[in-house]
């Protein structure tokens, strides 16, 4: 969201994680899509639009996390579709 004086705002999201190994980046994607599908509805429920997923890998011991990004509209007819606003 922009606010008057062009400075960014931070809007509502869904944001969910989940463990990956990241061996396989279009199993992550493909992952992602389906769990955005199954948040949807309930995003909209609660007036969010954007749905952020991110895999997430923890390494040494738990002290090193590295995550990719996928970011999901919600529309008017309750669907999801990839990219954000």
């Amino acid at each position: 969201m922009r606010l008057k004086d062009r400075s960014l705002d931070a809007g509502r999201y869904f944001l969910v994680r989940y463990r990956s190994d990241f061996h396989d980046i279009s199993r992550d994607r493909a992952n992602s899509a389906a769990l955005a599908e199954l948040v949807c509805h309930a995003a909209d429920s609660a007036g969010v639009n954007q749905i952020l997923i991110r895999p997430t890998r923890t390494s040494f011991g738990g002290f090193v996390s590295t995550s990719l990004k996928f970011a999901f509209t919600v529309d008017s007819a309750r669907r999801c579709t990839e990219g954000a606003k």
